[in-house]
């Protein structure tokens, strides 16, 4: 097939399509790293392929043939975000493995830049490369005139899927190029690892009482009606019963709530395009109205149905979730960007988010279960950031505390006179950078109260005080932080001429220190875990949850599988302070959570 010569493509910058790729004589070689990209219609379903060695060469199929899925096979793979075209090759038949994940230029670029605001592959080919093609939103189109890939004439689609591909080789080259030793690391021994392992927990699922779900998210939406009619009675007491037909209450309009908001007193402060806040946090100050606490509950069950109870069942497949773990996610223009602590989110759906402490919370997570003749397992490092603080700050207090096994946050609540709840706020502030405002509210204390605590938190707690002042000295000083496997983070505002930014960039150098270091031992302990056979079915925080055998505990057959579990994730790495895992067992994850 000949190409047509577009105003893009590889031949404008070394490369060659090659679209008659003969596989009874292969001239891709086997076993050798190999390049690839996918391009999908808006329904995941294949489109093209594009496939290089060298760069000079790039080979594009527009049919996932039989000898396409036996190359595939037999080669170690590189991509951009290559995770995500895995899983999507997996899917159409392709018996691809997880340790043919050989390298991903997204990653490389994430550990090279931690902070850097985009690792998209036409940000990167642009700066890095000075190559540019169009964008996937320039190739389609937007509104009557979109026209998705599978759709539009094959050369042109080639030329794309070329260029990604061919970017790709190119960024493969640079990276492995300027890396250093300790990046080369942290890609290698540390983010690959994970990347591999999260796809296989990917590819694998969680299983949810699809049953129970679709109970709960009745129940959920039957109390949102409740809600509403109660909502409404206020209304035409209000309005008055004459209103009930010309101007009823329309729960999601902004502007009645407002309305019946300022007829029960409240006083609501202005959007920037004039428009009352009727916001959680502009709800939170006026709690006394009687709306205001039906408004809330309805929030938050609105926000629970459309976010999991409804959502999980529509994303559930057979029973299952498939959900998304993610060492990068998407900025708000859709864009690769890296979590600046190294922590691992996910997504479609965000797990995370389920609340915690709250009732529905822990409905939502009894939704999932472990699979026939299964038992889940949780695993939780034990206040991992605030061990770590000890750590680094080598704090006496601290270490005592943790030694002998006491609650740290109780033990800081009795150094300063304080109750738990106090003593757990000013712990968080250390970390985090919270000031007397903050903590106030928080720990439901006055604010001069906060700011009394505060003050003799330094004083009781000097080495804490002494390492965070070192931490902000040296990021200014360095205009970055390293973590405890020397990852460099940088800080891109800590010189900044605006106060205000400034000081938030140094919070954030004593944040990424303590969150990117928990991160890591997180990662770790998940290799170390993944290399002795055990791989979870989820990962939320600093959580792992496990399906295991019922007879977990049979001593005969040496199925000890927690205690195994437990001492992985406890000896990862060495701390001044013991690190603990909790682990709890139970037939869904609220049981095995302990909600």
């Amino acid at each position: 097939m000949e190409i047509a010569i577009l105003p893009f493509g590889p031949q404008l910058y070394g490369g060659t399509i090659i679209t008659d790729y003969d596989f009874s004589k292969p001239s891709l070689v086997w076993g050798f790293p190999t390049t690839i990209d996918v391009e999908t219609d808006e329904k995941d379903n294949f489109v093209t392929l594009a496939i290089t060695q060298d760069g000079y060469k790039i080979y594009c199929f527009n049919r996932f043939t039989d000898g396409l899925k036996d190359l595939l096979e037999k080669v170690l793979l590189i991509g951009h975000n290559v995770k995500f075209d895995l899983k999507l090759l997996i899917k159409w038949g392709a018996k691809i493995k997880p340790e043919q994940l050989y390298f991903d230029t997204c990653l490389a670029s994430y550990v090279v830049n931690t902070t850097k605001e985009s690792h998209h592959l036409k940000d990167l080919g642009k700066e890095i490369l000075e190559m540019s093609w169009p964008t996937y939103r320039e190739m389609v189109g937007s509104g009557r005139k979109k026209e998705t890939l599978d759709k539009q004439p094959v050369d042109k689609v080639f030329a794309y899927n070329g260029m990604d591909c061919l970017a790709t080789f190119k960024l493969y080259q640079y990276f492995m190029r300027i890396m250093n030793p300790t990046q080369r690391h942290l890609l290698n021994h540390v983010e690959l690892p994970i990347s591999r392992i999260l796809m296989e927990m990917e590819l694998n699922g969680i299983t949810i009482d699809t049953e129970y779900l679709k109970q709960l998210d009745f129940d959920f939406k039957a109390k949102i009606v409740n809600l509403t009619h109660q909502l409404e009675d206020q209304w035409f007491v209000i309005k008055g019963e004459d209103n009930k037909e010309d101007k009823p209450l329309n729960v999601n309009s902004n502007r009645q709530i407002a309305e019946l908001l300022e007829a029960q007193g409240a006083v609501l402060p202005l959007t920037q395009k004039g428009n009352k806040k009727v916001d959680k946090g502009t709800l939170e100050q006026w709690k006394q109205l009687p709306s205001v606490a039906l408004l809330l509950e309805y929030n938050k069950l609105e926000k629970l149905i459309s976010t999991y109870t409804t959502s999980l069942l529509e994303k559930q497949q057979n029973g299952k979730i498939y959900a998304s773990f993610n060492q990068i996610t998407k900025n708000e223009k859709g864009y690769e960007s890296g979590i600046s602590t190294g922590r691992l989110s996910s997504s479609t759906p965000n797990l995370q988010n389920i609340p915690v402490r709250s009732k529905e919370g822990g409905l939502i997570r009894r939704a999932f279960i472990p699979s026939n003749g299964k038992v889940f397992i949780d695993a939780d490092y034990s206040q991992i950031e605030y061990r770590l603080l000890a750590h680094f700050s080598k704090e006496p207090r601290l270490i005592q505390a943790f030694m002998e096994e006491k609650d740290v946050h109780e033990e800081t609540g009795r150094l300063l006179g304080c109750s738990r709840d106090v003593g757990k706020t000013l712990n968080f502030a250390s970390i985090y950078g919270a000031q007397a405002a903050k903590i106030a509210k928080t720990a439901k204390v006055s604010e001069q109260e906060a700011e009394k605590f505060l003050g003799t938190y330094w004083k009781v707690l000097p080495r804490v005080t002494a390492w965070i002042n070192r931490v902000k000295f040296e990021a200014r000083a360095k205009k970055g932080i390293f973590t405890l496997l020397r990852r460099w983070i940088p800080l891109p505002g800590i010189s900044s001429q605006n106060r205000f930014e400034r000081m938030h960039w140094e919070r954030a150098a004593v944040n990424y220190v303590i969150q990117g270091s928990a991160a890591e031992v997180m990662k770790l302990a998940l290799i170390k875990l993944k290399e002795n056979g055990y791989l979870p079915v989820l990962t939320v925080h600093d959580e792992f949850i496990f399906e295991v055998p019922k007879d977990y505990q049979n001593e005969l057959f040496g199925a000890q599988y927690h205690l195994i579990i437990k001492e992985i994730m406890e000896s990862v790495v060495k701390l001044d302070v013991p690190l603990i895992a909790d682990i709890e067992i139970g037939d869904n994850w609220a049981n095995a959570k302990g909600d």
